[in-house]
């Protein structure tokens, strides 16, 4: 029954192993989850990297952040190595741009035009924070709108 779960699971979107396991494991006890888990990945129907890069890749359109990448992809069972390193093909360094940089400044224009405009460039570099960009990045977005 396990086995058939994770197939349906599988059948509705692409999981990592860890957040099958999980899942399995609300209706399942702990050895059936991860005899099922076993049983797709000997099908070949896990792969953690696979699955890390394209959710990275949708993280990364939806403008986050790359701490907040890397916190959805642990949140969705990947393991630190396998998530830095779809991170790092993701943000790789022949663009012209880094896009972590163009993330936030579309922010910026998207969400924080307004408060901008008002002078609360503190108000718009704490949300940026709270995003999960970090200081240089914020700064240099911040920059591009003449805030100080």
């Amino acid at each position: 029954k396990a086995v058939d779960k994770a197939m349906d699971l599988l059948g509705v979107r692409d999981h990592a192993a860890g957040e099958l396991y999980h899942k399995l494991c609300r209706k399942f006890d702990a050895h059936s989850a991860a005899a099922a888990v076993a049983k797709m990945q000997e099908l070949d129907l896990l792969d953690d990297a696979a699955f890390a890069r394209r959710r990275a890749a949708e993280l990364m359109r939806k403008r986050k952040s790359r701490r907040a990448i890397l916190e959805d992809l642990a949140a969705k069972g990947i393991d630190r190595d396998t998530a830095v390193q779809a991170v790092e093909e993701l943000y790789a360094p022949d663009e012209q741009e880094d896009p972590e940089l163009a993330n936030a400044c579309a922010l910026v224009e998207r969400h924080y035009a307004a408060k901008l405009a008002d002078g609360k460039w503190q108000q718009v570099a704490a949300a940026l924070a709270r995003r999960g960009f970090s200081h240089a990045v914020i700064r240099q977005a911040l920059d591009r709108y003449g805030t100080e």
